[in-house]
């Protein structure tokens, strides 16, 4: 309403001070070849001055040799009166009015000293290759605490031969040795996991009843990829074909209480192991494209995975303890799209995973189970929060630009694990809520910061590379 009154007021003044310009004997001149059209529709009679009234108010605020206005004294931002009515609004957003303050000359700080480019320099030289070994960061997972790896990859052998070795200040540790040729990979991995959560079964237990398992897993695994050599343009999909043995062990969760504890139902699986023949396929279309994060296309793959009975031939230590049989089905999607020109981006992804009916009478672990909680979706809950054979999950993001080094990601999850697909119900979907800061170069991004949020919980997360 005040803004309206004060608009008036200008056009108000605006339109005097264009009467008040306008040359007194305007009336006198006569009418020539280079006379001004205003002159002419002055001469006029009444009636034809108001109907050339508008094109003579358009000509009298054209250019002119006149001298401008200057007031009296200094005008003001605004009146006394206008302060008071505006003041009580101001004391309310004082702190947003600082925060939004001290970002923006924090950020034009950073952009002025190019802190940006010169973190990226510092972070691709701590991963940088010597003699065929790289070290940096390792990704176990979140809640392991500080993790690093070192992977050997000699350039002598063609890249022929991979051994890599990761751990944590929480002794998680994981083993890779590979061998690479053509389409085909050999590898062996050896995980051991000390204190994963456990919270029980399905999409209703409770944050009170948490606790932890050790588990141990080593697999022998062949893997044929389609493409296996690197190229400039995207082929229109990828598949990879993959079997091999894989002997899994549950012991008691070093982080009390263990889940025996907590669930004495389930205290027959300490200790308990076993191995399965492991085999599966995936066919995967993959559009995206963007940098330094990807703007726009889509992603869609579709999975199969059959556990079976193991083969005595092949044995990691013996198939007389086989675990229970069932296949795996499996869909992952996602789609975003761009507007304007510093992109923002509105991103959906969608994921689904099935279990078919069991056979043999051993018990499934844990880690046979599909999972909700912290990077497996629902960020803002702990790892495995919530666990079951079948799960429907959904997420939308929106990302935009704070400045030339630095974005912004809004985001939401929704979704949830139950016993068969038929008993989902949107009724009984868990959300997260969440946003993070990204600082950013050209050609990636550098990290993410933020929080997360759900009914009851509260984290703070961040990345450090591998971002996007």
């Amino acid at each position: 309403m005040w803004a309206a009154s004060r608009t008036l007021s200008r056009v108000i003044l605006a339109a005097w001070t264009a009467c008040c310009a306008s040359p007194p004997n305007a009336r006198a001149a006569e009418p020539g070849p280079d006379s001004n059209p205003s002159t002419s529709a002055s001469r006029a009679p009444a009636g034809a001055a108001a109907a050339f009234s508008d094109s003579s108010a358009a000509v009298d605020l054209a250019a002119s040799t006149a001298p401008a206005w200057v007031p009296a004294r200094p005008v003001p931002a605004q009146a006394p009166w206008e302060m008071a009515l505006r003041a009580p609004e101001r004391v309310a957003t004082l702190p947003l009015a600082v925060l939004g303050g001290a970002m923006c000359r924090g950020l034009r700080f950073i952009e002025e000293n190019n802190y940006i480019p010169r973190s990226s320099n510092f972070m691709g030289g701590a991963s940088r290759s010597f003699m065929g070994v790289t070290a940096g960061a390792a990704n176990l997972g979140p809640s392991v605490g500080f993790s690093g790896g070192v992977q050997f990859n000699p350039n002598l052998l063609q890249h022929l031969f991979t051994a890599e070795l990761a751990g944590s200040t929480r002794k998680y540790t994981r083993t890779r040795l590979a061998v690479h040729r053509g389409p085909a990979t050999l590898d062996y991995e050896y995980d051991w996991r000390p204190r994963d959560p456990f919270f029980g079964f399905g999409i209703n237990t409770s944050e009170d009843s948490s606790a932890s398992f050790a588990w141990r897993q080593q697999k022998f695994q062949l893997t044929l990829s389609y493409p296996w050599q690197e190229s400039e343009t995207k082929p229109w999909a990828s598949g990879e074909a993959w079997i091999g043995p894989r002997e899994t062990t549950l012991r008691r969760g070093r982080l009390d209480p263990s889940f025996e504890d907590e669930f004495p139902a389930q205290a027959g699986l300490v200790n308990l192991r076993q191995e399965r023949l492991v085999y599966g396929a995936s066919v995967a279309r993959d559009t995206r494209e963007g940098a330094p994060r990807w703007t726009h296309g889509y992603f869609a793959e579709l999975r199969a995975e059959r556990f079976d009975r193991q083969l005595n031939g092949i044995a990691i230590r013996s198939a007389n303890h086989s675990g229970p049989q069932f296949t795996r089905l499996s869909f992952e999607g996602k789609y975003g799209f761009s507007f304007l020109r510093d992109p923002r981006t509105i991103r959906f992804g969608v994921r689904a995973v099935s279990t078919g009916s069991l056979a043999g009478g051993s018990p499934l672990l844990f880690t046979d189970l599909v999972r909700l909680g912290a990077d497996d979706g629902l960020e803002s809950l702990d790892l495995g929060r919530f666990r079951d054979r079948d799960l429907l999950y959904g997420s939308a993001a929106y990302l935009f630009p704070l400045s030339r080094n630095f974005e912004f990601e809004l985001h939401v999850e929704s979704g949830g694990v139950y016993p068969r697909m038929r008993d989902a119900r949107a009724s009984t979907f868990r959300e997260s809520y969440g946003f993070s800061l990204r600082p950013r170069t050209e050609q990636r991004i550098l990290a993410a910061i933020g929080a997360d949020w759900s009914p009851g919980v509260f984290v703070i997360r961040y990345h450090l590379g591998g971002a996007e």
